[in-house]
C-alpha cells in the first residue's frame, strides 16, 4: 500500500471514528433533551399580579388587574372573570372555581358560567372547595367557626364553633363526607395545637392534641394524620393515638406527600431567621411500612430558593437554575432556567412551582 493509500486510509479511518462520535454525542444530546422533555420541564407565563396565583386541586387560578383567570393543568386559559373586588381570593377543584370577599362568594364552571353567589352574615376569612361542597371560616360573636355547605349552597353542618381558638387550616377528605381542622388555642399559657376530624353533618371522629408547640402542616395519613410543628413531626392513628414522634427544631417543612407505595415522605430545610430565603441544608425524612424512617441529609446547590419532592426525585430551584438530584443525594442534573428567580412558591396538589421574576410569575412544571 503506498503512503498516500495509507494516509488516505488513515484520515478516512480517523473522520469515520469523529462522525461515529459525533453521531453518538448527537443521540446523548437528543435523549438528554428527551429527557428534560419528559421530566416536565415547561416554564409558563401566568397572567397574574404578583402574588396573586392560588392552586386548585387541579390547576390554578390568576386575578390581574381584577380579572379572574382559571387556567386547567396545562396552564391553558378555561375563562376569565371580571372581580368586583380586585382583593378577592380564590379557590377551586377540577370543575369549579370560587372567589370570595368579603361575605360574599361566586362559584363558577369552567366555561366561566355563574353558579352560585352565597352571601353570609359576617366575611368570610378562609375556603376550602372539596369535590361536591365546600367549607368556609369565619368569625361570630368573637369566636371562630366553620360551615359545610353543597355547591348549590345546601347546608351540610354549620356554626361548628372554636371557642376561644385561631383555626390555622382546614379542609375536606373522604369523598367531602368528613372535615379536618387545625386550630391553636390562642388563651393558654403555652401554645396547644389541636387537629379534629368531623364526620360532616354529624360528630367529632377525632381530636389530638400538641402541646408546647404550633403545628403549621398537617395530612391525612393511614386512616390518622401527619402533623409537623415547630419542634417534632408526629404520626397519629384514627383515633389519636400518638405512633411516632420526630424532633426537628431548627428545621421547616419545604414539601410533604406519599410516594408510589403509600409512605409518607417529607423534606426539611434549616430555619431562616436572616430571612434571606436561601436553603442551604436538606433533610429527606420516609416513614416506612414498619414503623421505621429513611433519612438523608445532604448540602444543597448555592442559591437555592425553593425544594419540592417530584415523582422520581427532588427538585431544587435556584436564582437561575433548576436542579434535580435523588432522594438520598448524589449526582445532580442542572437546567438553565430563562428567568432571574427572585421566589419560589411550592404547589401542593402537583409537581409544580410558582416562579417569580420581577413583576412575572411562571408555573414550572416538573414530573
Amino acid at each position: 500500500m503506498s503512503h498516500r493509500a495509507s494516509r488516505i486510509l488513515r484520515r478516512t479511518v480517523f473522520f469515520l471514528i469523529v462522525g461515529l462520535l459525533l453521531c453518538g454525542a448527537g443521540v446523548f444530546a437528543a435523549v438528554k433533551l428527551k429527557d428534560l422533555r419528559q421530566s416536565g420541564l415547561s416554564l409558563y407565563a401566568l397572567p397574574a399580579d404578583p402574588g396573586r396565583v392560588y392552586e386548585a386541586k387541579d390547576g390554578l387560578m390568576t386575578i390581574q388587574n381584577g380579572m379572574l383567570v382559571r387556567l386547567n393543568a396545562q396552564a391553558e386559559p378555561l375563562f376569565s372573570a371580571e372581580l368586583e373586588d380586585g382583593s378577592a381570593k380564590a379557590c377551586g377543584n377540577a370543575e369549579l372555581t370560587a372567589v370570595y370577599h368579603g361575605p360574599t362568594l361566586r362559584i363558577y364552571d369552567n366555561n366561566g358560567t355563574l353558579l352560585v353567589q352565597h352571601t353570609l352574615e359576617t366575611e368570610i376569612l378562609d375556603m376550602v372547595m372539596g369535590d361536591e361542597s365546600y367549607a368556609v371560616l369565619f368569625q361570630q360573636d368573637g369566636q371562630k367557626r366553620v360551615s359545610v355547605y353543597r355547591t348549590d349552597t345546601t347546608p351540610l353542618d354549620e356554626n361548628i364553633l372554636f371557642p376561644y381558638q385561631s383555626v390555622l387550616d382546614l379542609d375536606l377528605f373522604d369523598g367531602d363526607r368528613q372535615l379536618w381542622t387545625l386550630s391553636l388555642d390562642v388563651h393558654s399559657t403555652q401554645p396547644v395545637s389541636m387537629i379534629k376530624t368531623r364526620n360532616v353533618g354529624l360528630t367529632t371522629t377525632a381530636s389530638l392534641s400538641v402541646d408546647g408547640e404550633i403545628v403549621y402542616g398537617t395530612a391525612p395519613y393511614k386512616g390518622g394524620f401527619v402533623t409537623v410543628g415547630t419542634q417534632t413531626m408526629k404520626v397519629w392513628d384514627s383515633k389519636g393515638t400518638e405512633n411516632f414522634s420526630q424532633m426537628i427544631y431548627g428545621w421547616i417543612l419545604q414539601d410533604m406527600e406519599e410516594d408510589s407505595k403509600g409512605r409518607m415522605q417529607c423534606i426539611f430545610c434549616p430555619a431562616d431567621p436572616e430571612g434571606s430565603g436561601v436553603k442551604t441544608m436538606l433533610w429527606y425524612i420516609r416513614l416506612e411500612a414498619d414503623g421505621t424512617t429513611t433519612q438523608y441529609r445532604y448540602s444543597l446547590p448555592a442559591d437555592t430558593l425553593a425544594v419540592c419532592l417530584t415523582d422520581r426525585d427532588i427538585a431544587a430551584v435556584t436564582t437561575s437554575q433548576l436542579v434535580r438530584m435523588p432522594c438520598q443525594g448524589g449526582r445532580t442534573d442542572s437546567l438553565d432556567l430563562s428567568v432571574q428567580v427572585s421566589s419560589v412558591q411550592v404547589l401542593e396538589n402537583s409537581h409544580g412551582l410558582i416562579l417569580r421574576s420581577g413583576d412575572q410569575e411562571y408555573l414550572l412544571k416538573l414530573d
